[in-house]
This record gives structure tokens, C-alpha cells and sequence, in this order.
């Protein structure tokens, strides 16, 4: 395939061509982006700018276009989900394994003469939690988590060279990318909300700081080369349980302060046993002195 594009690209006079391969988590957004200059006659004429999508073994699509009298048609509701931009680049929502495939761009000029070919070879990176080693974890609340790379990075000053990581959280009832590391930077998933407080180290450990029962889920981390092949992963199965310290501490403070509070139910109950016994007792004294009275009568 790679060869039969590159021949393709070769016939094509005055037209530049490239080949871009390109790797995205599962959940991401990405843009591919479209890079020639585009030109315009009067507000009537534009460049063209056609977008197709081939899935792995599957049939050409197209996917948006701008025409050359500047219509545009804007990706449908089917998958791969999609926009293009105003400048004619692709932006890909949340992306699956069915996304996996080719992207090309090709541009034409006002004079319908095909300026660029730009191809995109997009790789879904998805993580099945069942799959690698695994480490099944159990905390409580308000605990600090330390999940470990488990992996010595290739990491340097050529960020060619720098190995890929990602990792992805898998829950009910929801499935997202954490962060990603690639070319040794750092993008973190903004659009995540059920794990808000966090750290990743440079070397791709992960820290969940003051987790929540809302944290309880499947924690995978997976390792790429920079030829975009997995080299490792990790799952940790995180068990949320039982109370927090804080609340543990308090619920044992009210427990010892109770009985010497006057409204502790324990306190209520003893003294309404004294009370009730008062009672008896000054009723036999006084039946006791109302007998021992008639018999003195008598």
C-alpha cells in the first residue's frame, strides 16, 4: 500500500505530496492538518479542498470538501466524527479503533490544478485492561495512590527517539484518556472530570492525590517506541473502600465524647431508670407509713 502511494505521488507534476504517520489514544481529539496556502478570486472562487477516509480493508470516502466556487460540506453524522476548519484542516472527536485508516487531503487551485496531496496514516492506540500484567489495588478515601510505570523509559534530547506512553482509565460508566506523553511532552485530557486531582512524573508514573470512591475503576498504562510499536502495559484494578482517615477520626471522637454528653442517648435512658425507681421506691415508703399509721389507730 505504502509503495503504490509513494508511485501514485511520483506522476504527479508540480504537486507536493506527503505521508504522515500519525498516532492518537482512543477518546482523543486530533487535528490533521491541511497546509497550503489558500487562495481566493473576488469572494467567487476558492481553493478546492477534498478530504477522503480509507478504513483498513475497507471502500474510499469522502469526508468534507470545500468546493471551488467556496461551498462547504462539512463531515456527516457517521463515523469517524469530524469538522473541518477554516482553513481546510481536519479535526477528528474522539477517536476509536474504527477510526484507524487513511486520511488524505488533496488541494487544488483556483485554476482546478491539484496543488498538494497530504496523506495521514492514523493509528488508534486502545488499551484492553485484561490484557498485560496486572495489579489489583485497595484504598480508602482521601488516600494518596502511587500507580508505577513499571517500564525504564527511553527518553533525551531527540525527541524522535523519546518512547510513548499513555494512560487510560477504564469504569463505569465512562472510558477516557488520561494523559499521553509523545516526542517527551505531555498533554493531559482537559474534557476528563472524574479524576481531577493527579500527578505524572516525567517517567510516567501516575499519582491519584485525595481519590474518591468516584476513582474506583481500571488504570492502564501502555508504552510505545517511537516506531509507534507497544513495547509494554500495565493494568491496576483500583478498589475504593471502607472511610476515609478524617471521617474515621471524627466518628471516633463523637464516640467518646458521647457518654458524657447529657443528650446521649445512653445518659437518657440510665436516668430514666433512676428516675422511674425514685418513684417506686417513694410509693412502697409511703404505703409502708400509711399501714404502719392504722395500726397505731387501732
Amino acid at each position: 500500500m505504502m509503495k503504490a502511494v509513494l508511485l501514485h505521488v511520483c506522476l504527479i507534476t508540480g504537486a507536493s505530496a506527503l505521508i504522515h504517520n500519525v498516532s492518537a489514544a482512543g477518546g482523543e481529539t486530533i487535528v490533521l492538518p491541511q497546509y497550503t496556502n489558500l487562495q481566493y478570486t473576488g469572494g467567487s472562487l476558492c481553493n478546492q479542498i477534498v478530504w477522503t477516509f480509507k478504513a483498513e480493508g475497507g471502500f474510499l470516502q469522502q469526508l468534507a470538501k470545500v468546493s471551488e466556487y467556496c461551498n462547504r460540506q462539512d463531515c456527516n453524522e457517521t463515523r469517524p466524527h469530524c469538522s473541518l476548519s477554516g482553513n481546510g484542516s481536519l479535526q477528528l472527536y474522539g477517536v476509536k479503533p474504527g477510526d484507524h485508516g487513511q486520511y488524505k487531503v488533496t488541494t487544488y487551485s483556483v485554476r482546478r490544478e491539484k496543488s498538494s496531496e497530504d496523506t495521514f496514516n492514523l493509528q488508534v492506540l486502545v488499551l484492553d485492561p485484561g490484557a498485560g500484567d496486572h495489579t489489583d489495588l485497595y484504598t480508602r478515601p482521601g488516600s494518596d495512590v502511587l500507580l508505577p510505570t513499571r517500564y525504564n523509559l527511553t527518553t533525551g534530547d531527540d525527541p524522535e527517539k523519546c518512547d510513548e506512553f499513555i494512560w487510560i482509565y477504564t469504569g463505569l460508566p465512562e472510558s477516557a484518556l488520561i494523559a499521553r506523553s509523545k516526542r517527551c511532552e505531555m498533554t493531559e485530557s482537559r474534557g476528563f472530570q472524574r479524576i481531577s486531582n493527579y500527578n505524572i512524573s516525567r517517567d510516567g508514573h501516575l499519582t491519584l492525590i485525595k481519590i474518591t470512591r468516584n476513582n474506583h475503576g481500571n488504570y492502564t498504562i501502555g508504552v510505545y517506541n517511537s516506531r509507534g510499536q507497544r513495547t509494554f502495559s500495565h493494568n491496576y484494578a483500583l478498589y475504593v473502600q471502607g472511610v476515609s482517615a478524617d471521617d474515621e477520626d471524627s466518628r471516633r471522637r463523637n464516640t467518646l465524647s458521647g457518654g458524657f454528653l447529657p443528650w446521649s442517648p445512653h445518659v437518657f435512658t440510665h436516668g430514666a431508670v433512676c428516675v422511674l425507681f425514685s418513684l417506686l421506691l417513694l410509693g412502697l415508703l409511703t404505703d409502708l407509713w400509711k399501714i404502719k399509721k392504722r395500726s397505731k389507730s387501732g
